[in-house]
């Protein structure tokens, strides 16, 4: 949400890949619905979301994908999932996919000519499974139009997103991503 969006961000060691938002918590498993009489019952193989957590979500909104500048949050909108999804490797698969198409704009991203100092927009991207971009449009002003027309450019350049993971459940991917502008 809006709390990862005004973390600070911060420059990481290593390359990390675009984290998931799960504010969205994913279904109710339906063996939790009935009562489980045998205690050799298997325990649930599902592991609770490790973003749920304020502390967690905003670190993880300042990360960064390799060879980008600014973090990213990527969530789920209209998704479907089955009781039988794995949230864990949803949320990897979703990282990952985040991760290309972040990749795909910083590499058509232009420091805009005339312009000095520096500058971060946030942009706002829903991509179709199919890699379509569904809308787009600019979340954080950066102050000034000509950073913020350069974003939208990077977008605009970058044509066609990777299609998401075979794996993955959800129909499309709704991404906040801060794009940096530096000399």
């Amino acid at each position: 949400g809006c709390a990862a969006l005004l973390a600070p961000l911060t420059r990481p060691a290593a390359a990390q890949p675009v984290q998931a938002d799960t504010t969205t918590p994913p279904p109710p498993n339906p063996r939790r619905s009935e009562p489980e009489p045998e205690p050799q019952a298997k325990p649930q193989q599902t592991p609770p979301p490790k973003a749920n957590s304020t502390r967690n979500a905003a670190g993880q909104a300042g990360q960064r994908a390799a060879g980008a500048g600014g973090g990213a949050e990527a969530g789920l909108s209209g998704g479907a999932q089955t009781a039988t999804a794995d949230p864990g490797r949803e949320a990897k698969l979703r990282n990952v996919w985040g991760s290309k198409i972040r990749a795909r704009i910083e590499r058509r991203k232009r420091y805009p000519s005339g312009a000095t100092g520096k500058a971060q927009v946030v942009l706002r991207l829903t991509v179709a499974r199919d890699g379509r971009l569904l809308d787009h449009r600019i979340a954080k002003s950066s102050g000034n139009a000509v950073f913020d027309q350069a974003a939208l450019a990077a977008v605009a350049r970058a044509g066609k997103f990777p299609p998401a993971p075979k794996k993955l459940q959800a129909g499309q991917i709704r991404l906040s991503l801060p794009i940096s502008f530096t000399r």
